[in-house]
């Protein structure tokens, strides 16, 4: 008798149960999309630090195809030796460099540096708005060329601090840079790990061995700068860019951790998994301490850029608010570019039980929208506007602009909302108390601070987060909250 076979009628076996019902493809972007959600939280929380290198830097449509800003730097150096405007062949590093140009080659980098010929349209898009996001207040960069100084400066203003190692000086942060303890509001600072080029000094790395020396002095426990060694040991790192062969990123990556464990969380996007012998070696090493490593940097920070930015929810800790309970909340008013901060005021003002109204948004326009803000803030006890460098930049480009009407007209969706939010909460006979809150990048006592505010809000002292304890905001909200009892 033949065996019967299972695909016959009356068989209990179904092929079909060994086909997966789920597209591999949606699989993969469902854990794309879990991985992104639980970083941007990470980042928001301010639990990073950002560790950039040269590679991913540029955007190649605008640089002939190179990507990486070291690679541009160094052509551009060798065109100075020459005298060439245009550049017509690169070097890929910096070795090559240092022994072709030999004796000169730290004066013209440091020339070419100080020039930055580098254009905003020539760099990477991603890496901008990820910096852009404020999401990473401390940055470090292995790459001594100019491209993440120059993002941070146009995000953060004259608040951007700016160190670097050297041999005549190890350059450290200050101890009163940490407001009432809490790290996550630690002014803007830029390291660069290699030092930062000058011309008038050679105090900076370009060779393989000279970047030894200098990982030598972040090694010394009596010179290497202890207080922005021991920030970055207590966040998380986010590496994207970083080019080094296997063994050099192993000691850099090292000098970060204590005793080896470097895998409390922190995140590797080695460039070129897929042709790079050294990124497979880099990522293999990592995955054993259980780093998370992703292998598509350019999707991944796109994305992660995006979603930090943009709307999760159309309302974050929006409250109903009962009729016979109102001016019991806080509303803060804040402009998109400064979500993270205002995500920062709203998770510490939870952590104190008080009741927040806090939209978050990605619109540029709507009636109805406008309607929930108006009745969101008439209904607040303490209104909380957020004055930045985002705030002072669009104010200056629109009062610039009144001035003279034939220089281009600003776009005004940034700032819609926050004019909206403003008009209203300066209403007269309002039933709130306004508290101008300033962070980084914006100084209250220069003149400018007087073109942005509103009439009404000019007398309010303003809260300056970037000097005073933040223990103080929350006394002066709770006081004025009990005030509406």
């Amino acid at each position: 008798m033949a065996e019967k076979s299972v695909t016959q009628p009356g068989s209990t076996f179904d092929p079909s149960m060994l086909i997966d019902p789920y597209d591999p493809a949606e699989l993969d972007e469902a854990k794309l999309e879990s991985d992104i959600t639980r970083t941007t939280e990470s980042a928001v929380n301010g639990d990073y630090v950002l560790v950039i290198g040269s590679r991913g830097l540029m955007d190649v449509g605008y640089c002939g195809g190179i990507d990486d800003a070291d690679a541009l730097m160094l052509g551009l150096a060798r065109a100075a030796a020459r005298n060439d405007r245009n550049p017509d062949s690169w070097f890929n590093d910096f070795n090559n460099l240092c022994f072709h140009l030999k004796d000169k080659s730290k004066s013209l980098f440091a020339t070419v540096f100080t020039r930055n010929r580098l254009t905003k349209q020539m760099i990477n898009r991603a890496v901008v708005k990820l910096i852009e996001s404020k999401a990473f207040r401390v940055v470090l960069t292995t790459s001594p060329s100019p491209v993440v100084e120059q993002i941070m400066r146009d995000t953060w203003g004259d608040a951007l601090k700016v160190l670097g190692i050297s041999d005549r000086e190890h350059s450290d942060i200050r101890e009163n840079d940490k407001v009432d303890g809490d790290k996550s509001l630690m002014p803007p600072i830029l390291y660069y790990v290699f030092g930062r080029p000058d011309s008038a000094n050679s105090d900076f790395a370009l060779n393989d061995n000279e970047k030894i020396e200098k990982m030598k002095v972040w090694l010394d426990g009596k010179s290497a700068p202890g207080r922005i060694l021991s920030y970055v040991r207590s966040k998380k790192l986010f590496a994207y860019g970083c080019k080094f062969d296997d063994w050099f990123f192993r000691f850099l990556w090292h000098t970060f951790r204590t005793n080896g464990n470097i895998g409390r969380g922190d995140v590797a996007l080695p460039f070129d998994i897929e042709n790079s012998e050294e990124d497979k070696r880099l990522r293999d090493y990592l995955s054993s301490y259980n780093v998370h490593i992703v292998d598509e940097p350019e999707l991944y920070i796109t994305r992660l850029a995006d979603r930090i930015t943009a709307n999760l929810t159309r309302f974050t800790g929006r409250y109903d608010i009962d009729p016979d309970d109102l001016h019991r909340h806080v509303f803060i008013s804040y402009t998109h570019r400064d979500y993270v901060n205002a995500m920062r005021i709203y998770n510490r003002l939870v952590d104190e039980k008080i009741p927040v109204w806090l939209d978050h948004y990605n619109l540029k326009g709507g009636d109805e929208f406008t309607k929930e803000i108006n009745k969101g803030i008439e209904s607040c006890g303490v209104f909380l506007p957020i004055l930045s460098s985002s705030v002072r930049a669009d104010s200056e480009k629109i009062l610039a602009w009144k001035k003279d009407s034939s220089l281009p007209k600003p776009k005004e969706c940034d700032s819609y909302y926050r004019s909206v939010e403003w008009e209203c909460a300066c209403a007269e006979n309002s039933n709130w108390e306004i508290i101008p809150v300033a962070t980084f990048g914006y100084d209250k006592t220069q003149e400018y601070h007087h073109n942005v505010v509103p009439d009404a809000m000019k007398g309010k002292t303003v809260f300056d987060w970037a000097t005073t304890p933040y223990s103080k905001l929350i006394e002066l909200i709770k006081e004025a909250l009990g005030n509406k009892k």
